[in-house]
């Protein structure tokens, strides 16, 4: 019986050692044993935590992530920061579509099958407009109707909490060293219109209760 007691004592020990935690006036920040990150942050007088940033800090890493596969870690660090600190959140940021392949394939899908990005696209060429002139209204619009980020759908309601809108900045447009790196098969003229902002804020709101 003894034996059995160690064991599980041990094992508890191993997984807490696996995390590394920093706290500063306005942010709480825990990881894991890979270097991926979840930084809470609040305000600096409030004693709650109002949007997190998730992070894989292994930089330069060219693995093909995937963020329906993240949403593990993400859930993990959520659950052990939430014995620490007050969460109530407001905005999230999980990363940009080119980050994951999965992300990349539904932003791909979403605005090739949008008749208003499509009729965009004719009215641009018809009034020349270039290319990094964007329409950052109907972008994020067509993203949060698309639901480009859906692999997070699950995890938010597991914590009470649904996407309310997107937001975007610093839009550019695939290349082809991205799709060649996430192992994607499109021809050029598929994803050649398809905007990718490299900045994303998603705004989440409580499941009102029933």
């Amino acid at each position: 019986m003894k034996n059995h007691i160690i064991i599980i004592l041990v094992t508890s020990v191993l997984i807490l050692t696996a995390q590394e935690f920093s706290r500063g006036q306005v942010d709480f920040t825990i990881r894991d044993e890979y270097k991926k990150s979840l930084r809470f942050s609040k305000e600096l007088q409030s004693q709650i935590f109002t949007e997190f940033n998730y992070q894989d800090l292994n930089y330069g890493s060219e693995k093909v992530r995937e963020l329906k596969e993240e949403i593990k870690v993400i859930e993990f660090l959520w659950n052990v920061a939430k014995d620490s600190i007050t969460i109530d959140l407001d905005y999230i940021h999980i990363g940009y579509p080119l980050l994951y392949k999965d992300i990349l394939e539904k932003q791909i899908e979403v605005f090739n099958s949008s008749p208003e990005w499509q009729k965009h696209l004719v009215d641009r060429e018809k009034k020349k407009t270039p290319s990094w002139s964007q329409d950052h209204d109907l972008i994020r619009k067509i993203m949060l109707e698309g639901k480009v980020y859906n692999a997070l759908d699950d995890l938010l309601i597991k914590f009470g909490y649904k996407i309310k809108s997107i937001s975007v900045e610093k839009i550019g447009y695939a290349s082809q060293k991205d799709i060649d790196k996430h192992g994607l098969k499109y021809d050029k003229k598929v994803y050649k219109d398809v905007p990718v902002p490299f900045m994303v804020w998603i705004t989440v709101e409580k499941i009102a209760e029933k």
